[in-house]
């Protein structure tokens, strides 16, 4: 109940963003299911790029835009970080940021495959922080990703 009150005191625009960041990572949740992840990523970064050049823009503080990432997340099922950094790469284009996606696999070969996907605005990391992001070995390009996974 608590949480419904805090969405009715949101201004609008943030409302609507919240809805449009729902639809979108459930979109990007059923195309990383049904599509290559080198498309996906291809076409991310490719939209990001093309609403960056109309979007002059900084409406929405970063902080912001990823809190109500994060909120979203949560009413999306099997919402995972990569799904989660997409869909922040776009929204922040949109809002007139040139984030930067990674995509990095646990370096430790003694557990378990691990992969964890991150978005990051200058040096500060808006989606998918982790005290241990060091253990991660980072590909040096997404579209390199596919060959690797």
């Amino acid at each position: 109940m608590n949480l419904l009150r805090k969405f009715f005191r949101l201004p609008s625009r943030e409302k609507y963003l919240f809805f449009k960041t729902v639809f979108l990572l459930a979109s990007y949740r059923i195309q990383l299911k049904t599509t290559p992840l080198q498309k996906v990523l291809r076409c991310v970064t490719s939209d990001s790029q093309k609403i960056l050049q109309v979007t002059p823009y900084q409406s929405i503080a970063p902080k912001r835009l990823a809190t109500i990432i994060i909120g979203a997340s949560r009413i999306v099922p099997c919402t995972t970080c990569l799904s989660q950094a997409l869909t922040g790469k776009r929204v922040f284009a949109e809002h007139g940021y040139k984030t930067q996606l990674h995509i990095g696999v646990h370096q430790d070969i003694t557990v378990t495959f691990k992969a964890h996907a991150w978005l990051s605005l200058g040096d500060d990391i808006l989606l998918g922080y982790r005290s241990n992001l060091s253990q991660y070995k980072e590909f040096s390009s997404p579209f390199t990703a596919e060959k690797v996974l």
